[in-house]
């Protein structure tokens, strides 16, 4: 595709060596922190980067990116634990910061005694990339994460299940060990009243926060999406193959659907972190899945 997606720009910062990262205002390297509830992944703002809405749209890219390189992972390098947060540590002063970051169910939090190892790890990426050791922070901001009770239960046993396999490689097989799993009785499938029914166990509804589908579950969901298409809409799909690259990165779920000029690709993974995953706001609804797959699969 000609357009860049939002992991191209996270891949550009893991696999710059480290005294190469650029000098921007938002750390282009996210940082993983362990914790006892689950993973935080860390954005670092080193100064203002020319207001509120400028910390909004370079946000906004690091945070999908960083979300959709988890959400892509094969099964042997998925997140052992679930994700819990966001976190942004700021040592620059952003007016109307909190508003800019509210997108992404990111609220302001004091900064406490549980930040220490935050801020400790932020000042060690500092001193790596050779970048002056910056004074006090001045903000930290958290974005909680939130995860269905069925995922959760689901995500361990299709690890196991789907073993070294990588998405794509047998369309729909992800899906598919999904459906054993859960052991439902009746018609699933795959159509698009199945991908109501499975997102409707895996989508989380919370509003401002992360909607986090853990990612042996996203994955079954991008498979779905697809095969419905086939199944209900008449269109034929070609699965890319999500083969980790020599880093360990996995490309995003993609799919090519035959048109009768050049085939039509569709960033599957991108869109549906966008649809399903990324906050709510209070009030906001969303239509059914199917009704996306009506939509974006529309030849």
């Amino acid at each position: 595709m000609a357009d860049e997606g939002p992991l191209d720009a996270l891949m550009k910062g893991m696999r710059a060596p480290a005294p190469h990262l650029p000098d921007v205002p938002v750390h282009p390297r996210v940082l993983t922190l362990p914790g006892p509830e689950g993973a935080s992944l860390l954005f670092v703002l080193w100064r203002d980067p020319g207001g509120a809405q400028a910390l909004h749209e370079s946000l906004r890219p690091m945070i999908e990116a960083a979300l959709l390189s988890e959400l892509s992972r094969p099964p042997e390098g998925a997140m052992e634990v679930p994700l819990a947060a966001l976190r942004l540590l700021s040592f620059g002063h952003v007016e109307g910061a909190e508003a800019a970051v509210a997108a992404f169910g990111m609220r302001s939090v004091p900064l406490d005694a549980s930040w220490r190892d935050v801020v400790a790890k932020a000042r060690g990426e500092a001193s790596v990339v050779g970048r002056e050791v910056p004074d006090e922070p001045t903000a930290g901001f958290v974005g909680p994460a939130e995860m269905t009770p069925t995922a959760s239960r689901l995500e361990a046993a299709l690890r196991e299940r789907c073993g070294d396999e990588v998405w794509g490689a047998r369309p729909g097989a992800f899906f598919a060990r999904a459906v054993e799993l859960l052991e439902r009785t009746g018609d699933w499938g795959p159509n698009l009243d199945a991908v109501d029914a499975f997102a409707a166990n895996v989508v989380p509804t919370s509003t401002g926060c992360i909607r986090w589908i853990p990612p042996m579950c996203f994955q079954a969901l991008c498979d779905a999406v697809a095969l419905a298409a086939a199944e209900d809409l008449g269109v034929k799909i070609a699965w890319a193959e999500g083969t980790p690259d020599d880093d360990g990165l996995a490309p995003p779920p993609l799919v090519a659907m035959e048109t009768a000029g050049d085939p039509r690709y569709l960033p599957v993974g991108e869109e549906l972190l966008r649809w399903c995953v990324m906050p709510l706001r209070e009030g906001e609804t969303v239509p059914p899945l199917s009704a996306w797959v009506r939509d974006r699969f529309a030849l």
